[in-house]
């Protein structure tokens, strides 16, 4: 919450996108149950959470063959189990869904300052 809380410029936040790299062994379930419970007794209780698991990038020694798939399905189709599993540690806030409907603060000339709002879904850097 800490690190969107930048992001939101002071509106409400209903969901945050999240990029997990294959490397971090996020398991959405509990990932998403954790993310319940810290927010549940926030102002952030109605915020969902929208995670992107990235993949295993798999390659056979044997045949040079890449694939992106699971480590518990570790075998290549030329039959040799001689693979090697890549993946990142990423984890990265990837997007803010921000509340449209509440009004944007006013700018000095007194209309709303679209770098505040700029649609429902802002990218985060």
């Amino acid at each position: 919450m800490e690190i969107v809380r930048p992001h939101a410029a002071g509106q409400r936040v209903t969901a945050v996108g999240l990029r997990c790299g294959a490397r971090r062994a996020i398991e959405p379930a509990s990932l998403q149950l954790a993310w319940q419970a810290v927010t549940d007794p926030t102002e952030w209780r109605r915020c969902s959470l929208a995670i992107e698991l990235l993949p295993w990038q798999m390659e056979c020694r044997a045949c040079n063959r890449r694939w992106e798939g699971q480590l518990d399905k570790t075998d290549c189709d030329c039959g040799s189990s001689d693979v090697a599993a890549h993946g990142t540690d990423e984890l990265t806030l990837r997007w803010i869904e921000i509340d449209d409907t509440q009004t944007p603060p006013p700018d000095q000339t007194g209309e709303a300052d679209e770098s505040a709002c700029r649609g429902e879904r802002a990218e985060a850097q």
